[in-house]
């Protein structure tokens, strides 16, 4: 009994430092550039997404988000610079 406590309780640690790292990831990439009426800022300064494409700025990562229908996969910021 102590064993699948002791496992649960990992499993549940794991999940938590994973679910840090993420949320840490997309406080990164933060939409809230986008004005209102949904148009960037022209200022390059390229992000890498994780599906692999290079974006011109965080502000159009977050435009594909915003484009994509409900229930698909959001891009997340992988890091700063080119892919």
């Amino acid at each position: 009994m102590w064993k699948a406590t002791l496992f649960l309780l990992v499993c549940l640690s794991a999940m938590v430092l994973l679910c840090t790292a993420n949320e840490e990831r997309e406080a990164d990439l933060k939409c809230s550039e986008r004005e209102s009426n949904g148009i960037c800022p022209m200022i390059l300064s390229p992000v890498c997404g994780s599906d692999g494409v290079t974006y011109a700025n965080k502000c159009s990562l977050c435009e594909r988000n915003a484009k994509q229908p409900r229930g698909t996969a959001k891009v997340t910021l992988r890091h700063s610079g080119e892919c």
